[in-house]
């Protein structure tokens, strides 16, 4: 009888758990997990306000994919951070966006899109999705946009307070047809279009703001226009650097003197201009006059009178001078100026620049470029008296030397607080960026 004995099974110990410990187990080692998470991301621990805010400065295309980090941070955005997007800058890859916010857009962009083929398919799709009269500024610029398109818009958006368009010459009456649709418009801006034969007598007399950007064939009887139907118009920007305009210094003169209500100039061209003083602007804020003016003692006379100016931005005609450092210094009087930038005058000293950077405390921004007569002893004078200085451009002046200039990129990194520092002794530059401590 062959008898074989079995192997002897290995003994193995069990020790039985019950489902409350394995459970408490779990639990712990969980709750360990996450704090290791925690301390090795310090973003985890800021509550869910401070996580919106810095939220809201990404953009949109960075906010949707920050959803996708974690269940908290896609929670705290989907419950908070789109509450605050007023402003849509459409693009393709962004037209789920329309699902997240659709009940807080107020202004919708859509000159991204302006060579896509279905963009009138696009523009009704998005704006249907929109509540009726919620829609506050429209920018359909760069494209045409069809009669009854905008008729549909009008409808749907009646209480519209500003919209960006572009308009060419085969559509003249387009401008009519747009003004009678929308009565209640504040702010038309008009972009790259061609305004020979356009009118402007059905401009909205309500309308605050205008702006015409690289447009040609504006002519002086379209000046008179605006300013017989916008009288209460408080922003003027035209800004035109490629092309030119058909408007004589009489034609500008009688638009500034004829609009009494401005608070914002912005005129930048490459016309020759002699301007009339500027009366009755005691309200103006913002003042840009970048062109080839002809800069005159009672020109910068009237601007020194606009006590609330904040922006302040004169450039020279070169090779004719109906100017001296003596008028110029009369600008030492806007003591709320915070940007100043001055461009190509002879006649601007190490003296005149001196005297009205003293007058005026708050000065913020400071930009003087092609000033030959300035030299390198003006950096000191700035940092004696400009303490709220954050940004400071002094480009094509007589900067002696390389040395010279490398001490005084070494003081001023030392007495301010320097975030950037540009130096091109080539070109004669000196520019830096200012961070003062608070």
């Amino acid at each position: 009888m062959n008898l074989r004995k079995r192997p002897a099974k290995p003994l193995v110990s069990k020790v039985k758990t019950s489902k409350r410990a394995r459970l408490s187990t779990s639990t712990s080692e969980n709750q360990i997990s996450e704090k290791r998470q925690k301390i090795n991301t310090g973003i985890e621990i800021l509550p869910a306000e401070i996580l919106v805010h810095i939220f809201e400065l990404l953009s949109v295309a960075d906010r949707m994919g920050i959803e996708a980090v974690c269940k908290r941070w896609q929670a705290v955005s989907s419950k908070h951070s789109w509450s605050k997007t007023t402003l849509w800058m459409l693009t393709a890859k962004l037209c789920c966006l329309i699902k997240r916010c659709v009940k807080y857009i107020k202004v919708v962009n859509l000159s991204s899109l302006a060579n896509q083929a279905n963009l009138s398919k696009c523009l009704q799709r998005v704006l249907n999705k929109i509540p009726a009269n919620q829609l506050h500024h429209l920018d359909i610029s760069y494209f045409d946009v069809k009669k009854t398109t905008l008729e549909k818009i009008a409808v749907r958006f009646k209480n519209l307070k500003g919209i960006t368009i572009s308009c060419g010459s085969k559509n003249i009456a387009f401008l009519d047809c747009l003004f009678k649709q929308f009565p209640s418009l504040e702010i038309f801006e008009l972009h790259n279009s061609y305004l020979e034969g356009i009118s402007f007598k059905g401009l909205p007399s309500n309308l605050k703001s205008l702006e015409l950007s690289f447009c040609m064939g504006l002519a002086d009887d379209q000046i008179r226009q605006i300013t017989l139907a916008c009288p209460n118009l408080e922003c003027f920007m035209m800004e035109c650097i490629h092309y030119s305009w058909n408007i004589s210094s009489a034609g500008l003169n009688t638009l500034l003197q004829g609009l009494k209500c401005l608070r914002k100039i912005v005129i930048n061209g490459k016309e020759n201009y002699e301007l009339s003083p500027l009366v009755h602007f005691n309200q103006l804020v913002h003042l840009d006059l970048n062109m080839k003016q002809l800069l005159t003692g009672p020109l910068l006379q009237s601007i020194s009178k606009c006590s609330q100016l904040k922006f302040l931005r004169l450039a020279e005609n070169k090779g004719v001078e109906k100017c001296t450092e003596q008028a110029l210094i009369q600008l030492s009087t806007l003591i709320s100026l915070e940007h100043l930038h001055l461009y190509g005058m002879d006649y601007l000293t190490d003296r005149a620049l001196e005297t009205i950077i003293e007058s005026i405390p708050s000065l913020k921004a400071l930009h003087i470029l092609y000033h030959p007569q300035i030299t390198e002893s003006i950096l000191e004078i700035v940092l004696r008296n400009c303490h709220q200085l954050k940004f400071f451009d002094l480009s094509h002046s007589r900067l002696d030397s390389k040395k010279n200039l490398t001490q005084l990129c070494v003081s001023v990194s030392k007495d301010l607080k320097i975030r950037a520092c540009k130096l091109d002794v080539e070109t004669r530059n000196f520019r830096f960026f200012v961070v003062k401590d608070k």
